[in-house]
């Protein structure tokens, strides 16, 4: 996979993701970025007190799944808008206001070593899938 601008700077946000959240055990340990989303592998580490704790009425808690990939959508927004200025039509949410992400991201645990492994080689292997998308052509 070659990366145009958007590419490269959706991968400097992981690097930079990587960065900012070492300190509270939060890495992504594997991610491809393709033309039109990206696949993370994120491990946690010692971040059981998040576990227990629940906050009501859909807050968002701190250092959870859904805060990283939102403030990573929010960097990677900031600096595509910035260098671009809009955004495109977005194909998926068929909506003509100009967007970078879809609303929402698929998230799955990872609860043994063979779905690790599954989990690792899709990543690996996707770019080599990229025709077969049905949004290929975009």
């Amino acid at each position: 996979m070659h990366y145009n601008n958007f590419g490269r700077i959706a991968e400097e946000e992981i690097l930079q993701t990587n960065l900012l959240r070492e300190k509270s055990g939060i890495k992504i340990t594997k991610y491809v970025v393709m033309p039109n989303h990206i696949h993370l592998l994120i491990e946690i580490i010692n971040n059981f007190e998040n576990q227990e704790r629940r906050n009501g009425f859909s807050k968002i808690i701190p250092q959870s799944i859904s805060s990283v990939i939102g403030a990573y959508k929010s960097s990677v927004t900031k600096r595509i808008r910035q260098a671009e200025g809009h955004g495109t039509p977005c194909p998926y949410e068929n909506s003509e206001k100009p967007v970078i992400w879809q609303s929402r991201f698929y998230d799955h645990i990872i609860r043994n070593q063979a779905d690790y492994e599954r989990i690792w080689n899709y990543i690996d292997t996707n770019p080599l899938r990229w025709e077969l998308d049905k949004y290929y052509a975009f």
